[in-house]
């Protein structure tokens, strides 16, 4: 299991990002990583410290690099004559840091025992609401379809506006500094859990991995029918809805009074 972040190197130019990634991974895992910062990163190329060219399928021990687990690895992303290509500057043990959120990739029948009475009306404490939680909210709101919707039958849902969607994050965490970037590294500290994953070649599109109509009752196109459903009532009715309207999703069969 590991834990992916990337964040951008203040102190370097731009084009220079720190990735945390395992050392045995292919190295074609900074391409998926990158992907929502870096427009045509698939096109790509590799390289070590912009001499060695190197195979997006092998990983860093193919290579001779030393170490294991985790580790830090320092991309400067490079468009010039000698092509495009992500270089490798170095490769170091990962610092710790205790800034970031504890996002803990959870398996379905954790989160099935845990949440299986929540609402998603907004009301969770704070300090228990967990991403995953954050973003359900959302999508069940349909207020908030302008920003984020469902994208798919499978549990797929599209950031429209990332940067809003992070700064309501960031509002609800007491974290105003809040970005989209910050909001993405989250995000992947679940991909090697069974709850969030990134869907490969479409920007800004996630996927729940965790069987949705088995915690809530409603499969994904159900859960989008009603936050449709419920958006055209409002406009009928003049921007407002009556009870029954999907802000308040609850499993089937709980009690939501």
């Amino acid at each position: 299991m590991s834990f992916r972040r990337v964040s951008v190197n203040d102190e370097e130019d731009d084009g220079c990002y720190v990735i945390r990634m395992d050392i045995s991974e292919p190295l074609d895992t900074i391409k998926d990583i990158l992907f929502d910062q870096v427009d045509g990163i698939s096109d790509y190329g590799f390289t070590l410290q912009d001499s060695e060219k190197l195979d997006g399928k092998s990983n860093l021990l193919h290579y001779c690099v030393e170490g294991e687990g985790l580790v830090q690895v320092n991309v400067e992303i490079k468009n010039d004559a000698k092509g495009r290509r992500i270089d490798i500057t170095d490769v170091l043990k990962p610092e710790d840091d205790d800034d970031d959120e504890n996002v803990q990739s959870t398996d379905e029948q954790q989160v099935t025992d845990q949440q299986a009475n929540l609402h998603y009306s907004g009301e969770q404490s704070t300090n228990q609401l967990q991403l995953w939680q954050f973003l359900l909210e959302l999508l069940v709101d349909y207020k908030c379809r302008d920003m984020i919707c469902w994208f798919g039958k499978n549990g797929e849902f599209l950031l429209k506006e990332p940067e809003r969607v992070a700064q309501l994050w960031g509002a609800r965490r007491q974290k105003p500094n809040m970005t989209y970037e910050s909001l993405s590294r989250l995000l992947r500290y679940y991909y090697a859990g069974d709850m969030i994953t990134k869907v490969p070649g479409k920007k800004f599109v996630y996927k729940f991995t965790f069987d949705l109509e088995f915690l809530l009752g409603y499969s994904t196109e159900e859960l989008n029918e009603l936050v449709v459903d419920a958006e055209t009532r409002s406009q009928v009715q003049g921007g407002t809805v009556n009870e029954s309207s999907p802000r308040s999703i609850s499993p089937k069969g709980s009690d939501s009074t």
